[in-house]
């Protein structure tokens, strides 16, 4: 089964942009901003992550930085889950 979802950035002057794909169930994805969504080069923004429709997917987000060290791909990073608004 899949389930639409939006990623709208909101850019510290309350501007936004939106992308709108589709996730299967039981799956991960990634968002990679900087490539989808052109208009957030250089900004700093926040997102906000939905499942729509009629019977949203329950989802967790994360915000996950890899890092490159000592000539290692991924060598190091960090992650941060979500915070729920509603």
């Amino acid at each position: 089964m899949s389930h639409p979802d939006r990623v709208t950035i909101v850019y510290e002057d309350g501007s936004t942009s939106v992308l709108t794909r589709t996730a299967k169930a039981n799956s991960r994805t990634n968002v990679a901003v900087g490539v989808e969504v052109p208009a957030a080069a250089n900004r700093r923004f926040g997102a906000v992550v939905e499942s729509l429709g009629s019977n949203p997917a329950q989802i967790v987000v994360e915000r996950a930085m890899d890092n490159n060290a000592g000539g290692v791909t991924r060598a190091a990073g960090s992650n941060n889950l979500g915070t729920r608004l509603r």
